[in-house]
């Protein structure tokens, strides 16, 4: 299972994306699954003759309501000149590998509740957290919307690792639903190239940055030598100083 977050500004266009068709008609059959509040019942928002297909006006302004009465921005128009580097909308699509089995609409929910509570957004018992919602339409794949306002006292709420918390979820999801095991969230998988190396090595006329390829160097000789000599040897031979 695999988790990408996002985090943006507008909710209202991100419920009307999940709920409509897709950039491609790809999406199918697509419902509310879970809401913060434990009834999707309530807030499934009924089809209509829009370009999105449903009238999500209701959920989008029952998602909306802790920000606005904070009085907090949360969308485009609102943010004005020098908008905050965040936007308290949180997104997060969760995805199976292909051929894992299909789960139902209440495992996804269960799978969810456990994100929302390990990353902080919505603690378990905690009536007045954040409010989310899962909208699915896939077989292989959920997304959650949250506003990161609480609905007690209008804060602020800023997820803190919520990148490795999501790891630790799916990873659990893995072992307990009998799905496709991922790598490990422990942080020690190589680190991808970044931009600034990436056009470094096109400035170079490189194949790949200089890190990729030390590091593909470095595992050529491990395996080929016998001894801490012959590694060094095989490493110069290679062109590394």
């Amino acid at each position: 299972m695999i988790a990408k977050i996002s985090p943006g500004w507008n909710i209202g266009g991100l419920v009307r994306y999940l709920m409509g068709p897709g950039r491609f008609n790809q999406h199918e059959n697509q419902r509310v699954i879970a809401t913060w509040d434990g009834a999707p019942e309530l807030h499934q928002p009924p089809p209509n003759a829009s370009v999105c297909g449903f009238d999500v006006a209701a959920l989008i302004t029952d998602l909306n309501d802790p920000a606005v009465a904070a009085g907090i921005a949360h969308n485009a128009a609102e943010r004005g000149p020098n908008p905050a580097r965040r936007g308290p909308v949180w997104h997060c699509s969760l995805r199976n590998a292909p051929g894992d089995r299909v789960l139902s609409d209440a495992q996804w929910a269960e799978v969810v509740t456990d994100l929302m509570d390990r990353t902080g957004i919505a603690p378990r018992e905690d009536l007045g957290a954040c409010r989310w919602v899962v909208i699915r339409h896939a077989a292989d794949h959920v997304h959650v919307a949250a506003m990161l306002v609480r609905q007690d006292n209008g804060r602020r709420v800023y997820p803190r690792n919520d990148y490795y918390r999501a790891k630790e979820v799916c990873e659990d999801a893995e072992r307990r639903l009998g799905l496709t095991q991922t790598g490990a969230a422990d942080r020690t998988a190589a680190a991808r190239p970044t931009r600034a190396e990436m056009e470094k090595a096109a400035r170079r006329g490189a194949d790949e940055p200089s890190r990729v390829w030390l590091r593909r160097a470095a595992r050529i000789a491990a395996v080929q030598a016998r001894d801490p000599d012959a590694y060094f040897r095989r490493l110069a031979e290679l062109g590394v100083l």
